[in-house]
């Protein structure tokens, strides 16, 4: 979960088309969709950008 972008890597590339996709500037696959649904809760929202946040972060760190 996470790579939005499906390259392989969770990075801020998946952050960007995450936030494209929340913005309503690009539209991501629905395959796409369910990899955006980090907190799998069915919603792809604000707070899968929060986690993905967190989880860009601590892959950094």
């Amino acid at each position: 979960m996470g790579d939005v972008n499906a390259d392989g890597n969770i990075n801020t590339a998946d952050l960007v088309a995450l936030q494209k996709h929340l913005h309503g500037r690009s539209g991501i696959t629905k395959a796409n969709g369910v990899l955006a649904d980090v907190c799998c809760d069915g919603v792809t929202d604000v707070l899968d950008m929060v986690a993905l946040r967190r989880k860009v972060i601590n892959e950094l760190a």
